[in-house]
Protein backbone atom coordinates (compact mmCIF):
# COMPACT_ATOMS: atom_id res chain seq x y z
CA UNK A 1 0.00 0.00 0.00
CA UNK A 2 1.20 3.86 -0.87
CA UNK A 3 0.86 5.36 2.27
CA UNK A 4 2.36 8.49 1.04
CA UNK A 5 -0.47 8.20 -1.57
CA UNK A 6 -3.43 7.98 0.94
CA UNK A 7 -1.72 9.82 3.37
CA UNK A 8 -4.47 12.66 4.08
CA UNK A 9 -6.65 9.82 4.45
CA UNK A 10 -4.83 7.78 6.84
CA UNK A 11 -4.21 10.62 9.20
CA UNK A 12 -7.88 10.77 10.29
CA UNK A 13 -8.38 9.15 13.31
CA UNK A 14 -10.73 6.71 13.38
CA UNK A 15 -9.12 5.76 9.44
CA UNK A 16 -5.15 5.07 10.15
CA UNK A 17 -3.17 2.13 8.12
CA UNK A 18 -5.21 -0.11 9.55
CA UNK A 19 -8.10 1.65 8.69
CA UNK A 20 -6.66 2.02 5.01
CA UNK A 21 -5.98 -1.87 4.73
CA UNK A 22 -9.51 -2.05 5.58
CA UNK A 23 -10.23 -0.12 2.81
CA UNK A 24 -8.26 -1.75 0.21
CA UNK A 25 -9.24 -5.51 1.13
CA UNK A 26 -12.49 -4.34 0.26
CA UNK A 27 -14.66 -5.88 -2.84
CA UNK A 28 -17.50 -3.54 -4.28
CA UNK A 29 -19.98 -3.86 -6.77
CA UNK A 30 -21.62 -1.36 -8.63
CA UNK A 31 -24.73 -2.05 -10.49
CA UNK A 32 -24.77 0.83 -13.39
CA UNK A 33 -22.31 2.81 -15.23
CA UNK A 34 -24.20 5.80 -15.77
CA UNK A 35 -23.54 9.45 -13.78
CA UNK A 36 -24.58 7.72 -10.14
CA UNK A 37 -21.89 5.06 -11.12
CA UNK A 38 -19.54 7.54 -12.09
CA UNK A 39 -18.83 9.22 -9.40
CA UNK A 40 -18.94 6.73 -6.96
CA UNK A 41 -16.56 4.85 -8.54
CA UNK A 42 -13.97 7.98 -9.36
CA UNK A 43 -14.59 8.46 -5.61
CA UNK A 44 -14.49 5.11 -4.16
CA UNK A 45 -11.29 4.27 -6.33
CA UNK A 46 -9.92 7.51 -4.85
CA UNK A 47 -10.06 6.92 -1.88
CA UNK A 48 -7.88 3.07 -1.77
CA UNK A 49 -10.92 0.60 -2.68
CA UNK A 50 -9.08 -2.36 -3.94
CA UNK A 51 -11.57 -4.22 -5.99
CA UNK A 52 -14.61 -2.98 -8.17
CA UNK A 53 -17.03 -4.47 -10.14
CA UNK A 54 -19.46 -3.26 -12.73
CA UNK A 55 -22.24 -4.14 -13.94
CA UNK A 56 -24.11 -2.19 -17.11
CA UNK A 57 -25.88 -3.51 -20.27
CA UNK A 58 -26.28 -0.25 -21.64
CA UNK A 59 -24.40 1.93 -24.43
CA UNK A 60 -23.03 4.95 -24.48
CA UNK A 61 -25.21 7.93 -25.83
CA UNK A 62 -24.65 11.79 -26.45
CA UNK A 63 -26.97 12.75 -24.16
CA UNK A 64 -25.17 10.74 -21.90
CA UNK A 65 -21.93 12.51 -22.07
CA UNK A 66 -23.52 15.92 -20.22
CA UNK A 67 -23.46 13.62 -16.98
CA UNK A 68 -21.38 10.89 -17.13
CA UNK A 69 -18.51 12.54 -16.94
CA UNK A 70 -15.48 9.86 -17.90
CA UNK A 71 -17.07 10.07 -21.33
CA UNK A 72 -16.32 11.40 -24.42
CA UNK A 73 -17.54 11.40 -28.47
CA UNK A 74 -15.53 8.80 -29.18
CA UNK A 75 -17.51 6.66 -26.90
CA UNK A 76 -20.68 6.66 -28.14
CA UNK A 77 -22.20 3.57 -29.06
CA UNK A 78 -19.98 1.47 -27.51
CA UNK A 79 -20.68 -0.46 -24.05
CA UNK A 80 -20.80 1.54 -20.88
CA UNK A 81 -19.30 -0.51 -18.13
CA UNK A 82 -16.46 -1.49 -20.64
CA UNK A 83 -15.39 1.91 -21.04
CA UNK A 84 -15.96 2.83 -17.76
CA UNK A 85 -13.53 0.23 -16.47
CA UNK A 86 -11.00 1.40 -18.64
CA UNK A 87 -10.85 4.74 -17.81
CA UNK A 88 -10.83 4.00 -14.07
CA UNK A 89 -7.91 1.46 -14.76
CA UNK A 90 -5.78 4.30 -16.49
CA UNK A 91 -6.58 6.58 -13.42
CA UNK A 92 -6.18 4.18 -10.80
CA UNK A 93 -3.41 1.19 -11.88
CA UNK A 94 -3.33 0.07 -7.84
CA UNK A 95 -6.81 -1.28 -8.26
CA UNK A 96 -8.48 -4.44 -9.74
CA UNK A 97 -11.31 -3.66 -11.48
CA UNK A 98 -13.79 -6.06 -13.17
CA UNK A 99 -16.73 -5.34 -15.93
CA UNK A 100 -19.69 -7.39 -17.17
CA UNK A 101 -21.87 -6.07 -20.11
CA UNK A 102 -25.20 -7.33 -18.70
CA UNK A 103 -28.28 -6.29 -16.63
CA UNK A 104 -27.52 -7.40 -13.42
CA UNK A 105 -30.07 -9.99 -12.04
CA UNK A 106 -30.63 -12.91 -9.55
CA UNK A 107 -29.70 -15.13 -12.14
CA UNK A 108 -26.35 -13.54 -13.01
CA UNK A 109 -25.24 -12.84 -9.44
CA UNK A 110 -22.61 -15.79 -9.47
CA UNK A 111 -20.69 -13.09 -11.10
CA UNK A 112 -20.12 -11.05 -7.93
CA UNK A 113 -16.84 -11.52 -6.79
CA UNK A 114 -16.40 -14.19 -3.83
CA UNK A 115 -16.60 -12.55 -0.51
CA UNK A 116 -18.10 -9.12 -1.85
CA UNK A 117 -18.42 -6.58 0.34
CA UNK A 118 -20.44 -4.21 -0.65
CA UNK A 119 -22.97 -3.56 -3.41
CA UNK A 120 -24.39 -0.28 -4.45
CA UNK A 121 -27.16 0.31 -7.16
CA UNK A 122 -26.95 3.11 -9.78
CA UNK A 123 -29.45 2.12 -12.14
CA UNK A 124 -32.45 3.76 -12.36
CA UNK A 125 -35.33 0.16 -12.53
CA UNK A 126 -36.90 -1.35 -9.69
CA UNK A 127 -36.96 -4.05 -10.96
CA UNK A 128 -32.82 -4.07 -10.52
CA UNK A 129 -33.62 -2.84 -6.87
CA UNK A 130 -35.73 -6.22 -6.09
CA UNK A 131 -32.80 -8.56 -7.36
CA UNK A 132 -30.28 -6.62 -5.62
CA UNK A 133 -32.56 -6.65 -2.24
CA UNK A 134 -32.58 -10.76 -2.94
CA UNK A 135 -29.02 -11.19 -3.73
CA UNK A 136 -27.95 -8.83 -0.65
CA UNK A 137 -30.22 -11.38 1.78
CA UNK A 138 -29.49 -14.69 0.26
CA UNK A 139 -25.41 -13.79 0.25
CA UNK A 140 -25.48 -11.45 3.24
CA UNK A 141 -24.23 -8.35 2.08
CA UNK A 142 -25.16 -4.51 2.62
CA UNK A 143 -26.10 -2.43 0.01
CA UNK A 144 -27.13 0.99 -0.80
CA UNK A 145 -29.56 2.08 -3.39
CA UNK A 146 -29.52 5.89 -4.72
CA UNK A 147 -31.68 7.92 -7.32
CA UNK A 148 -31.83 11.05 -8.96
CA UNK A 149 -34.25 13.05 -10.80
CA UNK A 150 -34.94 16.66 -11.89
CA UNK A 151 -34.09 18.28 -8.69
CA UNK A 152 -34.07 15.43 -6.59
CA UNK A 153 -31.81 12.67 -5.16
CA UNK A 154 -32.12 10.27 -2.36
CA UNK A 155 -29.97 7.36 -0.14
CA UNK A 156 -30.94 4.69 2.55
CA UNK A 157 -28.36 1.69 3.00
CA UNK A 158 -29.35 -1.61 3.80
CA UNK A 159 -27.64 -4.14 5.93
CA UNK A 160 -29.27 -7.62 6.11
CA UNK A 161 -30.98 -8.39 9.28
CA UNK A 162 -32.17 -4.83 10.58
CA UNK A 163 -34.39 -4.68 7.13
CA UNK A 164 -34.51 -4.69 3.44
CA UNK A 165 -35.76 -3.00 0.19
CA UNK A 166 -39.24 -4.88 0.47
CA UNK A 167 -39.80 -3.73 4.13
CA UNK A 168 -39.47 0.14 3.07
CA UNK A 169 -41.40 -0.55 -0.45
CA UNK A 170 -43.34 -3.62 -0.92
CA UNK A 171 -45.29 -2.26 -3.57
CA UNK A 172 -42.53 -0.04 -5.54
CA UNK A 173 -42.63 -0.89 -9.30
CA UNK A 174 -41.21 1.06 -12.50
CA UNK A 175 -43.10 4.24 -13.34
CA UNK A 176 -42.24 5.78 -16.76
CA UNK A 177 -40.90 9.03 -14.90
CA UNK A 178 -37.18 8.64 -15.21
CA UNK A 179 -34.05 10.89 -15.77
CA UNK A 180 -34.39 10.46 -19.60
CA UNK A 181 -38.63 12.15 -19.97
CA UNK A 182 -37.99 13.89 -16.85
CA UNK A 183 -34.42 15.02 -16.72
CA UNK A 184 -31.56 15.57 -14.11
CA UNK A 185 -29.07 18.49 -12.85
CA UNK A 186 -25.96 17.09 -13.67
CA UNK A 187 -24.05 18.21 -10.73
CA UNK A 188 -26.66 16.21 -8.56
CA UNK A 189 -24.86 13.31 -9.76
CA UNK A 190 -21.87 13.89 -8.63
CA UNK A 191 -22.89 15.13 -4.91
CA UNK A 192 -25.14 11.75 -4.48
CA UNK A 193 -22.59 9.74 -5.94
CA UNK A 194 -19.65 11.08 -3.83
CA UNK A 195 -22.57 10.78 -0.81
CA UNK A 196 -22.25 7.25 -1.33
CA UNK A 197 -19.22 6.59 -1.90
CA UNK A 198 -18.35 8.62 1.51
CA UNK A 199 -21.14 6.28 3.26
CA UNK A 200 -19.64 2.85 2.11
CA UNK A 201 -16.23 4.19 3.40
CA UNK A 202 -17.84 4.92 6.70
CA UNK A 203 -19.22 1.29 6.63
CA UNK A 204 -15.80 -0.53 6.03
CA UNK A 205 -14.22 1.51 9.01
CA UNK A 206 -17.60 0.96 11.39
CA UNK A 207 -18.39 4.82 11.57
CA UNK A 208 -22.25 3.50 9.81
CA UNK A 209 -24.11 3.26 12.89
CA UNK A 210 -26.43 6.59 12.77
CA UNK A 211 -27.25 5.77 8.99
CA UNK A 212 -28.63 2.40 9.29
CA UNK A 213 -32.89 2.02 8.89
CA UNK A 214 -32.79 6.17 8.06
CA UNK A 215 -33.76 7.03 4.39
CA UNK A 216 -31.99 10.57 3.08
CA UNK A 217 -33.69 13.00 0.73
CA UNK A 218 -32.83 15.65 -0.90
CA UNK A 219 -34.38 18.29 -2.29
CA UNK A 220 -31.36 21.27 -3.97
CA UNK A 221 -33.76 23.77 -5.69
CA UNK A 222 -34.44 24.51 -2.06
CA UNK A 223 -31.38 22.46 -0.67
CA UNK A 224 -33.82 20.75 1.52
CA UNK A 225 -32.47 17.79 3.13
CA UNK A 226 -35.12 15.14 5.26
CA UNK A 227 -33.99 12.08 7.34
CA UNK A 228 -36.56 9.49 8.06
CA UNK A 229 -36.40 6.19 10.11
CA UNK A 230 -37.71 3.00 9.34
CA UNK A 231 -37.29 -0.05 10.54
CA UNK A 232 -38.03 -3.45 9.73
CA UNK A 233 -41.11 -4.81 8.68
CA UNK A 234 -41.89 -7.98 11.52
CA UNK A 235 -43.98 -9.33 8.56
CA UNK A 236 -41.21 -9.24 5.73
CA UNK A 237 -41.13 -12.74 4.54
CA UNK A 238 -37.25 -11.51 2.74
CA UNK A 239 -36.20 -10.50 5.94
CA UNK A 240 -37.49 -13.46 7.90
CA UNK A 241 -36.06 -15.96 5.65
CA UNK A 242 -32.84 -14.47 6.28
CA UNK A 243 -33.09 -14.36 9.90
CA UNK A 244 -34.19 -17.94 10.08
CA UNK A 245 -30.55 -18.69 8.33
CA UNK A 246 -28.26 -16.53 10.31
CA UNK A 247 -30.14 -15.58 13.69
CA UNK A 248 -27.08 -13.41 15.02
CA UNK A 249 -25.39 -12.53 11.72
CA UNK A 250 -24.96 -9.43 10.93
CA UNK A 251 -26.66 -7.90 13.64
CA UNK A 252 -23.65 -8.80 16.33
CA UNK A 253 -20.54 -6.23 15.86
CA UNK A 254 -17.34 -5.47 17.31
CA UNK A 255 -16.77 -2.06 18.57
CA UNK A 256 -13.13 -2.54 17.94
CA UNK A 257 -10.29 -4.52 15.65
CA UNK A 258 -8.31 -7.46 16.18
CA UNK A 259 -5.47 -5.25 18.25
CA UNK A 260 -7.97 -3.63 20.76
CA UNK A 261 -7.57 -5.19 24.16
CA UNK A 262 -10.70 -4.78 26.91
CA UNK A 263 -10.57 -4.44 30.39
CA UNK A 264 -10.45 -8.03 31.58
CA UNK A 265 -7.60 -9.02 29.06
CA UNK A 266 -5.83 -5.98 30.05
CA UNK A 267 -5.71 -7.55 33.73
CA UNK A 268 -4.21 -10.81 32.64
CA UNK A 269 -1.59 -9.47 30.64
CA UNK A 270 -0.50 -7.51 33.65
CA UNK A 271 0.76 -10.73 35.67
CA UNK A 272 3.35 -11.31 32.81
CA UNK A 273 6.78 -8.83 33.51
CA UNK A 274 7.72 -8.98 29.95
CA UNK A 275 5.06 -7.12 29.12
CA UNK A 276 5.32 -3.64 28.61
CA UNK A 277 1.96 -0.84 29.29
CA UNK A 278 2.49 2.53 27.35
CA UNK A 279 0.57 5.29 28.95
CA UNK A 280 0.07 8.55 26.08
CA UNK A 281 -2.29 10.37 27.77
CA UNK A 282 -0.64 14.06 29.03
CA UNK A 283 1.94 13.75 32.40
CA UNK A 284 0.08 16.84 33.65
CA UNK A 285 -2.55 14.67 33.76
CA UNK A 286 -1.38 12.33 37.04
CA UNK A 287 1.22 14.01 39.35
CA UNK A 288 3.14 11.03 38.90
CA UNK A 289 3.53 7.56 37.60
CA UNK A 290 2.61 5.76 40.14
CA UNK A 291 -0.61 7.77 40.72
CA UNK A 292 -1.57 7.36 36.87
CA UNK A 293 -1.68 3.99 37.24
CA UNK A 294 -3.87 4.07 40.30
CA UNK A 295 -6.25 5.80 38.37
CA UNK A 296 -7.17 3.93 35.72
CA UNK A 297 -9.80 1.33 36.24
CA UNK A 298 -7.59 -1.54 34.36
CA UNK A 299 -4.77 -1.24 37.61
CA UNK A 300 -4.41 -4.13 39.55
CA UNK A 301 -2.36 -3.64 42.38
CA UNK A 302 -0.72 -7.00 42.25
CA UNK A 303 0.75 -6.60 38.69
CA UNK A 304 3.85 -7.81 37.43
CA UNK A 305 3.46 -5.63 33.94
CA UNK A 306 6.28 -2.89 33.36
CA UNK A 307 5.17 0.69 32.93
CA UNK A 308 6.21 4.17 31.23
CA UNK A 309 4.19 7.34 30.74
CA UNK A 310 5.04 8.68 27.21
CA UNK A 311 4.84 11.44 24.83
CA UNK A 312 3.23 10.06 21.42
CA UNK A 313 5.49 12.83 19.64
CA UNK A 314 8.56 11.17 21.27
CA UNK A 315 8.04 7.95 19.38
CA UNK A 316 6.74 9.02 16.12
CA UNK A 317 7.34 12.10 14.02
CA UNK A 318 4.91 14.40 12.55
CA UNK A 319 4.08 12.03 9.45
CA UNK A 320 3.25 9.27 11.88
CA UNK A 321 6.01 7.11 11.33
CA UNK A 322 8.00 5.83 14.25
CA UNK A 323 11.02 7.97 14.98
CA UNK A 324 14.78 6.68 14.65
CA UNK A 325 15.52 7.06 19.18
CA UNK A 326 12.75 7.15 20.75
CA UNK A 327 12.81 8.35 24.20
CA UNK A 328 12.49 5.56 26.34
CA UNK A 329 14.25 2.93 23.22
CA UNK A 330 15.60 1.21 26.07
CA UNK A 331 12.02 -0.43 27.16
CA UNK A 332 11.15 -0.94 23.76
CA UNK A 333 11.62 -4.39 22.05
CA UNK A 334 10.20 -6.99 19.45
CA UNK A 335 10.10 -9.48 21.87
CA UNK A 336 7.74 -8.00 24.22
CA UNK A 337 3.92 -7.62 23.77
CA UNK A 338 3.48 -3.66 24.03
CA UNK A 339 0.27 -2.29 25.04
CA UNK A 340 -0.30 1.73 24.36
CA UNK A 341 -3.36 3.27 26.64
CA UNK A 342 -5.16 6.72 26.48
CA UNK A 343 -8.28 7.81 27.37
CA UNK A 344 -9.67 8.62 24.16
CA UNK A 345 -8.16 5.54 22.00
CA UNK A 346 -7.23 7.45 19.03
CA UNK A 347 -3.58 8.03 20.22
CA UNK A 348 -2.62 4.45 21.82
CA UNK A 349 -4.62 2.71 18.51
CA UNK A 350 -2.29 4.96 16.19
CA UNK A 351 0.83 4.24 18.18
CA UNK A 352 -0.20 0.87 17.61
CA UNK A 353 -0.59 0.55 13.97
CA UNK A 354 2.34 2.10 13.36
CA UNK A 355 4.97 -0.61 15.71
CA UNK A 356 3.27 -3.48 14.04
CA UNK A 357 4.02 -2.28 11.21
CA UNK A 358 7.61 -2.11 11.69
CA UNK A 359 7.43 -5.67 13.62
CA UNK A 360 6.23 -5.07 16.99
CA UNK A 361 4.07 -7.53 18.69
CA UNK A 362 1.41 -3.66 19.74
CA UNK A 363 -1.66 -3.60 21.24
CA UNK A 364 -4.08 -1.10 22.32
CA UNK A 365 -6.36 -0.56 25.50
CA UNK A 366 -8.74 2.72 27.09
CA UNK A 367 -7.18 4.26 29.57
CA UNK A 368 -10.22 5.09 31.91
Amino acid sequence: MNINKYSRQISIPFVGILGQEKIKDTKVTIIGAGALGHSTSIYLAASGIGHISIFDHDIVEESNLSRQILFSDQDIGKPKAKCLTEYLKKLYSDVEFHFFDKEFSVNNSYLLPSNCNFIINASDNYTTRHAINLVSLQKNIPWIDLGILKTQGHFCLFNPGLGCYECLFSDATDTIENCSLSGVLSPICGIIGSFAANEVIKFILGKHTKDINHFFSFEFLENNFKKFYWKRNSDCQYCNAFLKLRPTSILEKKIYDDFFIDEQKFKEKQQDENNLAVFLDEPTLHSSLDSAFEESDFQNKKTKIQFINENIHSILNKNFFLIDKPKNEEYYSKFKLIIFLCRSGIKSKTACEIFRKQGFNAYYALNR
